[in-house]
């Protein structure tokens, strides 16, 4: 099987000295996604122990908890996931800035190039 990599050498060629940013811009969007997808995971476990906590005591999940060390008060069960909620969004937004930044200028020097 044999791989066309004109398309590759194009993309390289029109980029010229931005085509060091890609590696950087690659990991910044799995990251982001792979934090997104964490943070909108961990919003059921925080509407359930909202919700209901005696749910949470029967669980697998806090049993898990309780084995890793973690407090077995419920009430500060919610603020620790509450403070990781707001820290993981909040690193989404503080990682996004850079990654739309450099994703502009990269399709800015596109579009001049053309």
């Amino acid at each position: 099987m044999k791989i066309d990599t004109s398309f590759i050498k194009k993309f390289v060629y029109i980029l010229g000295d931005s085509v060091r940013k890609m590696p950087l811009m690659i990991f910044l969007f799995i990251f982001l996604s792979a934090l997104d997808v964490v943070g909108i995971g961990l919003i059921a476990p925080y509407i359930a122990l909202i919700i209901s906590p005696e749910q949470i005591l029967e669980s697998s999940i806090y049993g898990s908890l309780l084995d890793a060390g973690l407090t077995d008060n419920l009430d500060s069960l919610l603020i620790i996931l509450s403070l990781l909620l707001f820290t993981i969004f909040l690193s989404t937004c503080q990682f996004t800035r850079p990654f739309l930044y450099n994703l502009m200028q990269l399709l800015n020097e596109l579009l001049n190039s053309m």
